[in-house]
């Protein structure tokens, strides 16, 4: 998986109550975000709700 064209992580949040995964920047992870201006996460949940919103899009267009 790319993120803004480079290789992305799957870290875990656990500063809440509740666990949260979220997809962020190899390199912010690796070396920190003096190395990536643009390194911005995208949770695993809103991830899922966009793939399956996509998905569903197109099962729509196909049974039409």
């Amino acid at each position: 998986m790319c993120f803004l064209w480079r290789p992305a992580t799957l870290k875990d949040w656990s500063r809440t109550l509740k666990d949260k995964k979220a997809w962020c920047c190899t390199t912010v992870v690796k070396q920190g975000r003096k190395d990536c201006n643009y390194g911005k996460s995208i949770s695993e949940e809103m991830l899922e709700k966009c793939f399956l919103d996509a998905f569903n899009v197109l099962c729509a267009v196909k049974l039409q």
